[in-house]
């Protein structure tokens, strides 16, 4: 799977990384009353993939997401 063809087709459905990562950083922030960047909130769903990816190794799904976020995490430094 190409990681930039699968960020840009999750782009359509979900919006920008960087648009979406941004409004799921402030509402994060808003319920835990925590600072959260843009960055902790890509790094977090990393966390969330993984979890799930410990939990079902066999469904490619999740690997393939882990390497998305990578890269948008990557991007957005």
């Amino acid at each position: 799977m190409n990681i930039d063809k699968l960020i840009e087709e999750k782009g359509v459905d979900y919006g920008r990384p960087e648009l979406f990562f941004g409004a799921l950083s402030e509402i994060w922030t808003h319920i835990l009353g925590k600072k959260v960047s843009t960055t902790d909130a890509v790094a977090m769903m990393v966390v969330f993939k993984a979890l799930r990816a410990a939990n079902n190794p066999d469904l490619k799904d999740s690997w393939v997401d882990i390497q998305g976020y990578g890269k948008i995490g990557e991007s957005l430094k």
